[in-house]
């Protein structure tokens, strides 16, 4: 019978209702996928009409099957970060602008301290791991000693989309700046300063060309990262 329901009169060429030939179930597919796409807007509309509607009565739903399914929940939201990652370190970094005060406790409290350290820690295994010349690497210290007070050293394309850990991608940017750039590639950032303008002409070897930037504004200090 070809998956045909028994007693459900097949009509070659079409779909039947009730008949589960495989014709047929990719025909239904395609008839609802197609009302759901001519329906999008419509059916927003609705949900969100009935979720301002019903916000405390899914709020305890919500609540019950969270308490329920912790574990499922916990993966679910894993793998939405994973494969949005920027998008969450945008949102994450936009809320904690908009509450300085639960920022700051959050740095402050043990779990805050303890992941900003590994991460850290993680991030200094990956810089030194990268292969470069002893005449780079001495810049390189060099570039980071005399980072100017209020300043920070950043990496004009991140190192985790591909940027070198060189003095070609290197660059200043104030503390705030830099952290609004975070891993974004094109950001437009605002203040930079061209190391080539800090260090004394004297001390830089001739391989060190950086990127262009605005002159030097701030006095300088010590601070030696690697």
């Amino acid at each position: 019978m070809n998956g045909q329901s028994a007693g459900t009169e097949h009509k070659p060429g079409g779909y039947t209702r009730g008949c589960r030939c495989a014709k047929c179930v990719e025909a239904r597919k395609e008839i609802t996928r197609r009302y759901r796409e001519k329906t999008r807007e419509k059916r927003a509309a609705y949900n969100k009409e009935w979720y301002e509607a019903n916000r405390e009565r899914q709020a305890k739903t919500q609540a019950v099957w969270l308490t329920n399914n912790r574990d499922k929940a916990r993966a679910k939201h894993k793998r939405w970060r994973d494969k949005n990652a920027d998008a969450e370190r945008e949102r994450s970094r936009q809320w904690f602008e908009s509450h300085p005060e639960y920022y700051d406790e959050y740095r402050k409290s043990p779990r805050g301290r303890g992941l900003r350290a590994a991460v850290l820690a993680e991030r200094r295994a990956k810089l030194k791991a990268i292969p470069l010349s002893a005449e780079d690497k001495a810049l390189v210290k060099l570039i980071y000693s005399c980072c100017p007070v209020g300043y920070e050293v950043d990496h004009v394309i991140p190192v985790t989309k591909g940027g070198a850990h060189a003095p070609s991608n290197l660059q200043y940017l104030p503390s705030s700046e830099n952290k609004r750039k975070s891993a974004r590639v094109g950001y437009v950032a605002r203040g930079a300063i061209r190391w080539q303008d800090v260090l004394p002409s004297t001390t830089i070897p001739v391989t060190g060309v950086g990127p262009s930037g605005p002159k030097r504004t701030a006095p300088l200090q010590k601070r030696v990262m690697i």
